[in-house]
């Protein structure tokens, strides 16, 4: 993601700080702290999305979503 101009609203992370869901404008995204890509999340764009429950099982590699 380039840099712009914008605000950032809200910051969701896991209890470990592994996975990350930001909101830059009217759009989520998530990074990996393994990862060096950001990846935009479209499925949430538009929502009111104000909590996210992480999974305690959680990895770095894996949010145990199943």
């Amino acid at each position: 993601m380039e840099r712009e101009k914008g605000s950032y609203t809200k910051f969701f992370c896991d209890h470990k700080g592994h996975h990350c869901i930001f909101k830059h404008n009217k759009n989520f995204y998530y990074f990996n702290i393994r990862s060096s890509k950001i990846k935009e999340l479209t499925k949430l764009k538009d929502i009111g999305l104000e909590s996210i429950g992480w999974d305690d099982k959680s990895t770095e590699n894996s949010t145990n979503v199943k």
